[in-house]
């Protein structure tokens, strides 16, 4: 799926394409969406932590349920994430919200292969 909305980096798939062979050992981020500050330090600590953690494991594979990126989220620390471990990036996202994806990872300088889920039931 590559449209107007496409950009190096992002690759639009859909949801049946995705095979779990394809992803092995990943690990799945889930956090805050706001107000963290990454200038506190006990925050920093945090940070390194779980970059740490996702090197020592060795991941081969970071899913994120398609949150856009910001400066003080936990999607702030998925570039360098991929720049201190070297780990694929998979997204999963409703159909809808691509151009929000769009905007917010098209020029983050990462590579993401986006698993876009079609609208189903109350889903928008």
């Amino acid at each position: 799926i590559q449209d107007a909305l496409s950009a190096p980096g992002i690759r639009w798939h859909p949801l049946e394409k995705y095979r779990e062979d394809l992803a092995q050992h990943v690990v799945h981020f889930k956090g805050f969406g706001r107000l963290l500050d990454f200038t506190n330090k006990h925050t920093q600590q945090g940070a390194a932590s779980c970059i740490e953690f996702v090197r020592q494991q060795g991941f081969s594979t970071l899913a994120w349920d398609g949150d856009s990126f910001s400066e003080e989220s936990f999607t702030r620390l998925i570039p360098d994430i991929v720049a201190a471990t070297g780990v694929k990036l998979v997204a999963f996202l409703l159909d809808s919200h691509r151009e929000r994806f769009y905007r917010s990872w098209s020029r983050r300088g990462v590579e993401v292969d986006v698993y876009l889920v079609p609208r189903v039931g109350i889903l928008n």
